[in-house]
């Protein structure tokens, strides 16, 4: 079996997904957040849309970049002084 973001699938189902357009896994209408917007707002977001990355976009709502959960953690981490804010040992 082969795992995969929310399950468990086989080679076979693999092989078959390889000609499935994106638009069946893509996120559709993702929460966005402008490149002024503070890192809470970026946290608020992805913690209630359950969204993992953050489109970033411009004033015109072109997308500019992308931020992750994980790098609003480690800016948190870093603004609170901790060496390792999450899944330390």
């Amino acid at each position: 079996p082969v795992i995969i973001s929310g399950g468990v699938s086989s080679i076979d189902d693999v092989k078959k997904a390889k000609d499935v357009s994106i638009s069946k896994f893509m996120t559709k209408n993702p929460a966005t957040v402008d490149a002024e917007d503070s890192l809470m707002e970026v946290a608020a977001i992805a913690i209630s849309k359950k969204q993992m990355r953050v489109p970033v976009v411009d004033g015109n709502k072109k997308p500019i970049g992308l931020i992750t959960r994980t790098e609003v953690k480690q800016v948190i981490g870093d603004i609170l002084g901790l060496e390792c804010f999450e899944d330390c040992k």
